[in-house]
């Protein structure tokens, strides 16, 4: 294999390193932080070509799928309630029900009160 090259991608760059009689080791670098909420997998498309004449290449397909961390809060659909109620309200009445959510995946998004 004579080069490589990477087609353009948003957050992957190439990084070829020359191996001496082994030949050239082509290195998938991150370049800018991953974030999975917004995109949980990644392609990209490394093509290898040869010295002859005429210039033979292939190509693979890298699929990169992004692991989830526990990087999100919990959040309420609301920052403060307010419940009013009677002094005469027995024991074990419902005062309110209450909801979280969280976006990570997983246990990573998993609620517990």
């Amino acid at each position: 294999v004579q080069t490589y090259q990477l087609l353009p991608n948003e957050y992957f760059i190439l990084d070829v390193q020359e191996r001496g009689r082994i030949g050239n080791l082509p290195m998938l670098v991150l370049q800018r932080t991953l974030d999975r909420e917004t995109t949980s997998t990644h392609e990209v498309t490394l093509v290898a070509e040869d010295g002859g004449l005429p210039v033979r290449s292939g190509e693979v397909q890298v699929t990169i799928r992004v692991k989830d961390v526990n990087d999100n809060l919990p959040v309420f659909s609301q920052a403060v309630y307010s419940v009013t109620m009677v002094e005469s309200a027995p024991a074990g009445s419902l005062i309110i029900k209450l909801n979280a959510t969280d976006i990570d995946d997983g246990p990573n998004g998993e609620i517990t009160y």
